[in-house]
């Protein structure tokens, strides 16, 4: 049956000019496929369409379709926000590929090269910045639930920047990465859900943590914007640094980020007064970011 189904399959997208490559993963566990058992998954990437996703029958095999533009897929992967996607290009078999599309986004999942790794890092490090910042403000209004939501986010922000710093990329199991790459994170996991202290006390331990492990390497995470930095242009707006994510589909907010670059002394922030226009400009302190330790 596979020998007659994959080329009927390859035909039918060969056929359609905005597909750029396909991935089909065989016999897919029901998790990464919204929990609908089929017999074939077929992952198309185009040019431009909005995502759309069917399912139909062919013989006695139920096939499911999902149609992603290559820079929706792309900016998914990057931002973290689509994990099925990375475990559809790690288990799936590249079905059609011309413009080897497939082929770049299986190199970002499965070497995960240095310059893809601190971007990828430079973005989990802003989340986590944000969740850190948010439960403090809630535990400081006596909000402890969500402070304890805000932390439990934040810890999985750290855990999957130690699955980054071990030159892996993360994946839906992240846990299981975390408990093998970082044992350390993962006990910190279980002490925020059933530690001996008040959940109030628990979630103060946990920012600790976080501010001792993640904000103190804030040069070594933050890389690619000190990269950027050290470009030949002299300062940077709040605006021209998010435009180089901007350009990828990725949404980041860099404020909270560039605040603690500032606070720490690896940026100096610059106030320009135009008539009645205030704007904040940025450039390197730190003189050299070659010594920052290598991804």
């Amino acid at each position: 049956m596979r020998e007659q189904i994959y080329p009927e399959l390859k035909k039918e997208i060969e056929l359609n000019s905005n597909a750029v490559g396909a991935l089909i993963i065989p016999s897919p566990p029901a998790h990464l496929t919204a929990v609908e058992p089929v017999d074939l998954l077929l992952f198309v990437l185009v040019r431009k369409t909005p995502q759309q996703a069917t399912v139909y029958h062919y013989r006695s095999w139920r096939i499911k379709t999902v149609w992603v533009s290559w820079s929706c897929a792309f900016a998914s992967i990057i931002n973290g926000e689509r994990g099925d996607y990375v475990e559809w290009i790690l288990h799936g078999e590249i079905l059609y590929d011309p413009e080897r599309k497939v082929e770049e986004l299986a190199t970002i999942v499965q070497r995960f090269p240095t310059e893809y790794r601190s971007k990828k890092m430079c973005i989990e490090l802003c989340s986590l910045l944000e969740g850190y910042q948010r439960s403090r403000w809630h535990l400081k209004l006596g909000e402890v639930m969500d402070a304890y939501l805000s932390i439990q986010e934040t810890l999985k922000r750290w855990g999957r920047l130690a699955v980054m710093e071990a030159g892996e990329f993360p994946r839906q199991d992240l846990w299981n990465q975390i408990r093998r790459l970082q044992p350390g994170i993962y006990k910190w996991y279980q002490e925020l859900a059933s530690g001996g202290e008040s959940p109030e006390q628990r979630i103060r331990l946990v920012l600790l943590a976080v501010e001792y492990a993640v904000i103190s390497k804030l040069e070594w995470y933050g890389r690619y914007i000190l990269n950027l930095l050290q470009q030949q242009k002299e300062m940077w707006s709040l605006g021209e640094l998010n435009e180089q994510f901007d350009a990828e589909n990725i949404s980041i907010d860099l404020s909270l980020l560039m605040e603690e670059m500032v606070k720490r002394s690896l940026v100096e922030e610059i106030t320009l007064q135009q008539e009645m226009l205030t704007e904040k400009r940025y450039r390197l302190v730190v003189a050299d970011v070659r010594g920052v330790k290598e991804l």
